[in-house]
This record gives structure tokens, sequence and C-alpha cells, in this order.
């Protein structure tokens, strides 16, 4: 690929996204999950009256496809990585073929962008997230940390892929999977605040955490399995959240199991029922675990498929990882 043929568009607003981009984004809706579902929201806000700000999205492209799809934007608890999409299947991927496009997306990232320290680690495939960093320290002298945040992989499951099955149940308790409600803020928020403390660096403050447990409940994207037992108060064993949905498809961003009510496979219940609810309306049910992760064995009971190391490679189950910068010159933010 000639230097010469790439092409490169950012836009500020949502609603300026080329429309040819978005048509990639929605045909991978399991890769595009870090994007897509956020593009969506900023175009409904705007569409509203409401313009976030500092939002940047750059499309990397020749004209006959998309390379590389970048954003720079908000959540609801802080700012996001920069997230990297391709639609090049990971196997086709080779440095020395994607750094003129990805050298690109740097330069118009360092242009745009309100800030340098606004990029404070950058999560998406694995060989173009090292590739694209490696450039970005070249360009802006900003140094990676020495470890990566996030070493995961991607899966999905689908009605097809599910798999059903009953689980022992614990004698003398009254057990509930439902979504969670205004009444589970105070135990939902402890999970909240237990699991960021166990995803260093982006650790929560207590506030911070009841923050996001009302957001959840606000926006109806958490369930919580409950148990009761005689003589004791009704408590959460495990939550899961799912906060980058579209229309088609939905993405598991946390599954939280309280210390107490480990080993006993609640979060594989929950978490197969989540499910069954999403695949009511969505195509596929997208989700990021870590390589040393031993969750990985609970998504793969419950139907996500590429997690096996003994099974055949999957097509789009892949490599990922979150890249950080020095913090002596980035300020973190939050996902």
């Amino acid at each position: 690929m000639s230097s010469s043929d790439i092409q490169v568009q950012y836009v500020t607003r949502a609603s300026q996204f080329p429309s040819f981009a978005r048509d990639v984004l929605e045909a991978d809706p399991v890769k595009s999950n870090v994007i897509l579902p956020t593009l969506n929201k900023c175009i409904a806000k705007e569409r509203n009256g409401q313009t976030p700000n500092d939002h940047l999205w750059i499309v990397v492209y020749t004209i006959r496809e998309v390379l590389f799809i970048a954003s720079c934007t908000d959540g609801y608890m802080g700012k996001y990585p920069i997230f990297l999409f391709t639609p090049i299947p990971y196997s086709h991927l080779r440095r020395d073929t994607i750094v003129p496009a990805l050298r690109r997306l740097a330069s118009t990232l360092h242009r745009h962008v309100p800030a340098v320290s606004r990029v404070y680690s950058v999560f998406g495939p694995e060989i173009v997230a090292r590739t694209f960093c490696s450039l970005w320290t070249q360009r802006t002298g900003i140094p990676e940390v020495l470890e990566p945040y996030y070493l995961a992989k991607i899966s999905f499951a689908t009605v097809e892929t599910l798999i059903n099955r009953r689980l022992p149940t614990f004698p003398d308790e009254f057990t509930e999977l439902r979504p969670a409600s205004r009444e589970d803020i105070p135990a939902l928020s402890e999970l909240c605040y237990l699991f960021a403390g166990e995803s260093p660096p982006f650790v929560l403050e207590p506030a911070s955490a009841v923050q996001e447990a009302n957001i959840l409940v606000m926006n109806g994207e958490a369930w919580v399995y409950t148990v009761s037992r005689p003589g004791q108060p009704t408590r959460i064993a495990s939550m899961v959240a799912f906060t980058r949905n579209t229309d088609r498809m939905a993405t598991i961003t946390k599954v939280y199991t309280h210390p107490d009510f480990r080993g006993q496979r609640r979060a594989e219940r929950l978490v197969r029922d989540v499910c069954k609810q999403l695949l009511t309306s969505k195509r596929c049910v997208s989700l990021f675990v870590g390589v040393d992760n031993k969750a990985a064995n609970v998504y793969r009971r419950v139907g996500f498929v590429g997690l096996d190391d003994n099974a055949p490679p999957v097509e789009g189950v892949d490599p990922w990882i979150e890249i950080g910068f020095d913090t002596n010159y980035v300020e973190l933010g939050h996902w």
C-alpha cells in the first residue's frame, strides 16, 4: 500500500461521522463495540441539542476500503482510552504494512486532540495498538508504561452458541436473578468499588462507585444475583453490567462476584441468564476477558466462543491490549 493512497477524515461531531465508515462499524458489531455504541449515543445527544465537547473520531481509508477508525471520547465515568478498530482480519495484519496508515492516524490525532495528556492509554487489537503506541511515543516523546494495563481476548456469544446448563442450587436460601433496582444501589456500589480496586490503575473512590451504581440502575444496564438466607439480610452475590450496546449487539463490561460467594458458579448462572435475556433482542453479546483471568472458563461454559485453548481458532476472537503512557505526562481517565 502506497502512502499516497491513504486518506484521512476527522470529525468532532458524531453527526458528521462519514456514512461509509459507520457502515463498516455496523457490519462488525463485535469488534466495533468500543466505538459504535458511544458514536450512536453522541448522535442521539446532538439531535436533542446536546453537543459533547472534546470528542474526536478519525477514519483512515483508501478508495477501496476502510483501514482504521479511532475514537477519543468520554464515558459516563470519565474519559475513555483511545479506542482503535479495524475491519481487517487479525491474521492479515502485518506491522510493516500497517505502519503507513497508523502513522497518518497518529499525526492526525496529535494535531487535533485537545492535549497530548488526554491520550493516557490506547486499547485495540494487539498488533495495531502496539504499533500505534510505538509511533505515538516517537511523535510525542511520551513513553509507554512498562506493563500493559490489560491483555485480553475479545469473544462473543449468540443464540446458536449459548449453552443451557442446570447448575446445583444451595439449600436454605432463596435466590433471584433480575435487573438491578434502586434498592440495590448500596450493595451494587460496593461491588463496583471492589471491582475497580482489582483493576488498577482505574480505581474508584467510594463516592464514584455510588455514582456508577446509580447510573447502571437508571440506564437499566445491570443485573444482580441476590441471596436470602434465614435470619440474614439479603445480599448481592454477583453482578453483571452491559454498558456498550446497539440495536443489534450488547457488550458485557463488568462481571463481579463478591469474595464471600466465589467458587460457587454464581457468576456463570447470572451471565447465562443475562445473555438469554439480551439475545431475545440482540444478535450477539460480546465481551473482553483477560488472558490470565479464570473467568474465561465461566464465559466458555456459557457459550462464548474461542476461549478454549484446545479448540480451533475462531474468526474475530482476537488478542486485544490496552497500553498506558507515563502518568507523569498524562491524566488518567476511567472506563
